[in-house]
């Protein structure tokens, strides 16, 4: 199963249902034109039936009656990263796995913090320019 936190056009949710076709793969953004634009392309892509929510976080009912989740990931700042921390660690399988990205470089241990405090730690991380992704685990 796999939950994208903050699916902006779904990129990243449709990716994960194109390597995964027979997985669970939701989406979910607190931004419902985002979402809308997130089905469209869902659409395009002849997946229609991948299902897109409008949630703050992890919380709406398709996404959470779902949980847990292998794979977590969140394209997204690291202020909500950081408040998110609790409830996306609380969604994720004990063996999953978490993406983060969307943050920075300089911003890379206030985030890492965040969810080692959730019991996660950072088992990888790739920078590219300014720009961070973590991947994190139990």
């Amino acid at each position: 199963k796999v939950a994208d936190i903050g699916c902006g056009t779904g990129i990243l949710t449709l990716a994960a249902k194109h390597l995964w076709p027979d997985a669970f793969v939701i989406g979910g953004d607190m931004d419902a034109p985002s979402v809308d634009t997130a089905i469209e392309n869902a659409v395009k892509n002849k997946m229609a039936t991948l299902p897109f929510v409008t949630a703050a976080g992890t919380q709406h009912e398709d996404i959470l009656n779902n949980a847990p989740y292998d794979l977590i990931i969140a394209n997204i700042l690291a202020a909500p990263l950081i408040e998110l921390a609790p409830e996306m660690c609380e969604a994720m399988a004990k063996d999953g796995r978490m993406i983060l990205s969307g943050l920075l470089i300089r911003q890379e241990d206030e985030v890492i913090a965040a969810y080692e405090a959730q019991g996660l730690k950072c088992i990888d991380r790739i920078n590219r320019d300014e720009w961070s992704a973590l991947t994190l685990a139990r």
